[in-house]
């Protein structure tokens, strides 16, 4: 027999309408509920067709553990949970990033072993800036840079370097612009030296390299600048002070 059969229609029209007329006004009809069904019904259908929860997916192998070979020296490593001699074995083999990843998650002392000897290893100019900013050695980089590479220098320390040790770094990349290359450089020293503060220093420089140094004029231009660039220094550090 059909459900659409004017008896059920009746039925249904009679519950629709005892639900428009029941007091409780968050209740549902039957309709309600069977529309809640549906869309139920739809929803986990559609869980089902995207697959459980934590099954491996379709094109995920499975994961086979090496137990010969130097894999298989590095698995039992691993699996007893000895970081240091799997970073060992890393590093003869030159998988640098996986000593550093195991490196990580063996401990800060580990990781601090394996980067000085990676970086023993890299002796690339990249390879030694990312060591001396690793190793927060901003002295090492104003020493022994290129002299055509002061002002990148200078950028480090403005960027890095500690308030108790920005003044003597800049002094010290000011003094190698001034001593080294017959002094070819030494105009630039100034600059290092208003970031330092170190105004015997900077008027020393600025006499050295202005003709007309007697000139007031030429006094005032420099008066104006140091206070313009010292200005613009402590707002790039955030130690500027209205």
């Amino acid at each position: 027999m059909s459900l659409l059969n004017t008896g059920n229609i009746m039925k249904v029209d009679r519950l629709t309408t005892s639900g428009r007329a029941s007091p409780n006004v968050g209740s549902k009809t039957p309709i309600d509920q069977i529309d809640d069904l549906s869309d139920g019904s739809a929803a986990f259908d559609e869980i089902a067709g995207s697959g459980s929860v934590g099954k491996m997916s379709g094109t995920e192998t499975p994961l086979v553990i090496p137990t010969n070979s130097a894999d298989g020296l590095m698995t039992q490593a691993l699996l007893t949970g000895n970081f240091e001699a799997a970073v060992e074995m890393c590093l003869s083999e030159n998988k640098m990033a996986e000593a550093i990843l195991l490196a990580i998650a063996g401990g800060p002392e580990l990781l601090i072993r394996t980067q000085k000897k990676y970086f023993q290893r890299n002796k690339s100019a990249l390879g030694r800036l990312i060591s001396s900013v690793v190793s927060h050695d901003w002295g090492h980089i104003v020493e022994t840079c290129d002299l055509d590479n002061w002002k990148e220098a200078l950028a480090v320390v403005l960027t890095y370097a500690l308030p108790e040790e920005f003044s003597p770094l800049c002094d010290t990349l000011a003094q190698r612009l001034e001593s080294e290359r017959d002094g070819d450089l030494s105009l630039y020293a100034s600059l290092c030296y208003i970031c330092s503060g170190n105004v015997e220093k900077l008027v020393e420089n600025w006499i050295h390299n202005t003709e007309d140094s007697n000139n007031p004029l030429a006094l005032q231009d420099l008066v104006e600048k140091v206070m313009v660039l010292r200005k613009a220094v402590e707002l790039s550090r955030g130690s500027y002070q209205v």
